[in-house]
């Protein structure tokens, strides 16, 4: 039971009783009081004889239980306090102004975001959204009078790229032409400049301090330079591509022995034809690779695709659906194994005449072997391949041993 407050008269008394979570405080007037006891000053002092602060609400409520129970001449009840709940604050929020809808995610790959994601473009000055702050919430106050704290808001969490601006009305404006993406709570505009054709006589060499987006292709001769990313949409012919990111060539690249690629990440495309030079991260191709001269310090990962002449380098694990050709096109891979141990997966055919380095040692194939094969290094250092679920056997059942590796 609550605590309870009484009339000291010999009437039956008026009551105050406060529920046993303190959060309430009710009054009983009984029938039959007398018009000198049945006052709001008798009442109150009941009320604050227990202890409670009243305020407005306490004293409507008293006087509208008086007028009823002198009206009725019954016994009458009501709430005459209670505690007052705190509000909680209001989260922040954001509002985009880029037709109402959260930018761009950009993926773990930046490549796949160019891929397959359209851009939202933004302007210089462009107000792209509304940052409204959160509040801190209005604090509650017991029958007591000892307040009750109230929960703030969350903040918005917004990391903001050096290309966007925050004034103190909450605004975020962009600072540069780009697309607009964001990568968990950071948000940025990209630097980058698009081509809306070929690079060619039209545009001349590029050389920007930023990503690069070609929607046709580039041109015989012409030299595409970026510190970030380069995705070109079309055919990159017997040009020179160099960029500090990722590499992107979706319609193949024909070098026809001119071709040059050096790319700083990963570098992915349909097919490469006669390109040489040096790709950073990982190397993916669908298709074909054929008579290229390129050093790969990452993985190669072509599943579908066929290596066909030329020389890769690979510092990685290597995969590919064939490698060499039935006609004996002369093709040699290197597998120097510096950042992983040194595995070549070949899923379909192996071709006689391909020259495997690995270990150190250069082998060259005698026979066309039907995949899956993998080759690796066994106990000892001694080169072996496996076929399915077959056990490894030395790799020279297959191939020929040529000796040290050039």
């Amino acid at each position: 039971m609550g605590c309870v407050m009484t009339t000291p008269t010999e009437e039956r008394p008026i009551q105050v009783t406060v529920n046993a979570d303190k959060t309430k405080a009710e009054m009983f007037i009984p029938p039959g009081i007398s018009e000198e006891n049945l006052n709001q000053h008798a009442c109150m002092r009941l009320i604050t004889g227990l202890g409670i602060v009243p305020n407005e609400g306490t004293v409507k409520a008293v006087a509208e239980l008086i007028l009823q129970a002198k009206q009725s001449g019954k016994g009458t009840r009501g709430i005459v306090a209670e505690t007052t709940l705190p509000v909680s604050g209001d989260d922040g929020s954001v509002e985009w102004l880029i037709g109402g809808e959260q930018p761009q995610e950009l993926g773990e790959d930046p490549v796949d975001f160019y891929q397959k994601s359209a851009y939202t473009l933004v302007e210089p000055e462009q107000v792209i959204a509304m940052i409204t702050p959160e509040t801190r919430g209005t604090p509650g106050t017991d029958l007591f009078g000892k307040p009750i704290a109230a929960r703030g808001g969350k903040p918005v969490r917004l990391k903001l790229g050096k290309t966007i601006q925050k004034k103190n009305t909450g605004e975020l404006i962009a600072k540069i032409h780009g697309p607009l993406v964001c990568d968990g709570d950071q948000i940025t505009v990209l630097e980058f400049i698009e081509v809306p054709e070929f690079v060619d006589f039209s545009t001349g060499n590029i050389n920007f301090d930023g990503d690069v987006h070609i929607r046709k292709g580039v041109r015989d001769m012409f030299t595409v330079e970026a510190t970030g990313n380069v995705i070109v949409d079309g055919l990159v012919e017997a040009a020179t591509i160099r960029c500090g990111g990722h590499l992107a060539v979706l319609g193949g690249f024909a070098g026809r022995e001119k071709g040059t690629a050096e790319v700083g990440k990963n570098m992915s495309g349909k097919y490469l034809d006669n390109v040489h030079g040096e790709v950073k991260g990982e190397l993916q191709i669908d298709r074909e690779i054929a008579n290229c001269e390129l050093t790969i310090c990452g993985a190669l990962r072509s599943p579908g695709g066929t290596v066909m002449g030329g020389k890769l380098t690979c510092q990685g694990e290597a995969e590919v659906a064939a490698i060499g050709s039935p006609s004996g096109v002369p093709t040699v891979i290197s597998m120097l194994g510096k950042k992983k141990p040194a595995v070549l997966t070949v899923h379909r055919w192996l071709r006689a005449d391909t020259v495997i380095q690995i270990a150190g040692k250069a082998y060259k194939v005698h026979t066309d072997v039907r995949g899956p094969v993998r080759i690796s290094m066994g106990r000892g250092r001694e080169v072996v391949y496996a076929r399915d679920q077959a056990h490894a056997m030395p790799l020279v059942h297959i191939a020929n041993s040529l000796g040290d590796a050039a």
